[in-house]
């Protein structure tokens, strides 16, 4: 079994976030609805900027406030017509995110990161300040492309740290998402040595665990925070 403790999950989320800046063609297969425009295909962009520590001790972290309310799903005992509350839990993450529960932010003009930011799912109940709470189980995978919240954070937290997800993934514009105390499991591994150091991995890091990517089409990333996530995989299962 291979398990990263919570430094190293930042440092390769880190390391992710500007590895997938400059990998920019894999934006199909996610779990959002297609309702905005696919990039062209062959698109040049330029190369962003990212700016990274030099010294990772230096690094002061600041625990996101929740300001708002607090949401529960359960893969368990959830519902997909529940509410959301601790006695009417939703089912899953994944869930959630497909049925559009979570309002939040993007660019209103692609390739233009400093467009007006729109809203997204305006009517749905989770929005920027809320915390969702994982109760334990499998939550699905999770890949999105653009996920903003701007005037305060997202934070998604396992209530027990055995809430389980195949992946998380965000590629083009997000900003201000806090993930805390649940587990990221990738059980169909084939390399050898650790998941995030293969060739494979390294050459195409958008199947790896988390991903995070800016994209020229949707806009940059920023502002992640990772607190306490075990990520793992099974030993090697190729022949």
């Amino acid at each position: 079994m291979k398990t990263i403790s919570v430094f190293q999950a930042f440092f390769i989320g880190m390391l992710m976030l500007c590895f997938g800046a400059c990998n920019e063609d894999e934006t199909a297969n996610t779990n959002e609805p297609n309702t905005e425009a696919e990039p062209p295909e062959n698109q040049e962009e330029e190369e962003p900027v990212t700016e990274i520590p030099v010294n990772y001790s230096e690094y002061n972290f600041e625990e996101p406030e929740v300001t708002g309310n607090s949401f529960y799903i359960d893969p368990v005992n959830g519902s997909q017509d529940g509410d959301g509350s601790e006695a009417n839990p939703w089912k899953t993450l994944q869930q959630v995110i497909e049925d559009k529960l979570i309002q939040y932010y993007r660019h209103s003009e692609n390739h233009n990161a400093d467009s007006p930011l729109i809203v997204v799912n305006e009517d749905a109940p989770v929005k920027q300040g809320d915390e969702v709470i994982l109760r334990d189980g499998y939550h699905g995978n999770i890949s999105l492309q653009n996920f903003t919240f701007k005037d305060g954070w997202l934070t998604i937290r396992g209530q027990n740290n055995n809430a389980v997800l195949s992946q998380f993934k965000l590629i083009g514009a997000f900003k201000n998402v806090y993930l805390k105390d649940f587990k990221i499991i990738k059980d169909n591994f084939e390399g050898d040595g650790n998941y995030w150091e293969t060739e494979e991995l390294n050459k195409d890091a958008t199947s790896s665990m988390v991903h995070l990517q800016s994209n020229g089409f949707w806009g940059e990333g920023s502002n992640i925070k990772l607190n306490n996530l075990t990520i793992q995989t099974t030993e090697d299962t190729g022949s």
